[in-house]
């Protein structure tokens, strides 16, 4: 069996649900293995906690998650310099644009293992679909989807597609399989490997596609994969009417310009793509290992300082008047 066939074999263990186990003090910064790779790329150790926040996602809206932040960091990392700008009237902390987060991660697999899967492969299309969420289906016309790129995407030997764990778990792998299309996953949120497994997955293939703008159309052309966008019609249903509406109330920017920029078949990075890419993932500003590890390290004593000279005096306050109005029968407030 190949790799390859391996992880095609392995996708429902990949995707399986699972409690999130790091050592992160702010266990978000370690959502797709993003903090795991950032230490692991500048050599910090993989038992500490980084200082600063992770934007756990490239955003394309003027709002951000609130779960990204802790009260202690006085940093954070995002892709961007358009980010940061987004962001700087927001929240008052100290923001670095570090680029796609992808570049960061290291394949898997050797250049060897990996230039053996491409040759069996052929020329390879990695499809990206529309995903669901932990609290949030996601669903499209799966049929359809794969008639339009059997009559609209040609000369590829191979197309795979890359589920998110989520909708794995939901059995739509089933449904690709038996319209005759292997499915693969760079795995769970909380699998410190995503990152890694994502990277070996793009170094596999030629050219990708998607049904939505993602995460994945920046790293794509930061690798030289060429990527299409050929939209479909996408419902989104939740038993959280709250985290439903978030999720559709957003107004998502420069939706029309990714239409038209990526409408082309991918044979080809064009000028009006990157300039989008730039705009979101910021290739320019990219960090070399060094560069990465002197803001982490910076950004680890800002925090220090912080929680030593604020947090803790004001936690310790406020547990000393708690204690005050016990001791009078005041309880809790």
């Amino acid at each position: 069996m190949t790799k390859l066939a391996q992880w095609i074999a392995d996708l429902p263990a990949l995707a399986a649900d699972r409690e999130q186990e790091t050592p992160e003090r702010h266990p978000p910064n370690d959502f797709y293995g993003h903090a795991t790779t950032i230490k692991a790329c500048t050599g910090l150790p993989p038992r500490s906690s980084l200082g600063l926040y992770i934007q756990h996602g490239v955003r394309y809206d003027l709002s951000y998650w609130e779960r990204d932040f802790s009260p202690e960091h006085r940093a954070g990392l995002v892709p961007s310099q358009w980010r940061v700008e987004v962001l700087r009237s927001q929240l008052d902390l100290t923001l670095h644009p570090i680029g796609p987060y992808i570049h960061y991660a290291r394949p898997l697999w050797t250049p060897e293992e990996i230039a053996r899967e491409r040759a069996a492969l052929g020329r390879t299309l990695l499809v990206f679909p529309a995903h669901s969420t932990h609290w949030i289906d996601s669903d499209y016309d799966i049929s359809g989807f794969v008639d339009r790129l059997r009559r609209e995407v040609a000369g590829f030997q191979t197309v795979l597609v890359c589920l998110y764990w989520k909708d794995a778990l939901r059995g739509v792998a089933r449904r690709y399989a038996d319209l005759g299309l292997p499915c693969v996953t760079a795995g769970h949120i909380y699998d410190q490997l995503f990152l890694p497994r994502l990277r070996t997955l793009l170094e596999l293939c030629d050219a990708t596609l998607a049904n939505e703008v993602g995460t994945h159309l920046g790293y794509s052309i930061h690798l030289g994969k060429p990527h299409q966008l050929m939209r479909s019609e996408v419902t989104r249903t939740s038993r959280d009417a709250k985290m439903l509406g978030e999720s559709t109330a957003r107004t998502r920017l420069d939706g029309d310009k990714f239409t038209a920029a990526f409408a082309p078949p991918p044979t080809e990075i064009t000028p009006p793509q990157l300039e989008l890419v730039e705009k979101y993932w910021g290739i320019s500003s990219l960090r070399s290992p060094g560069e990465l590890r002197a803001i982490c390290s910076e950004a680890e004593q800002r925090r220090r300082t912080y929680f030593f000279t604020t947090l803790l005096p004001r936690r310790a306050a406020g547990f000393l008047r708690r204690a005050s109005r016990r001791l009078r029968g005041g309880g809790e407030t």
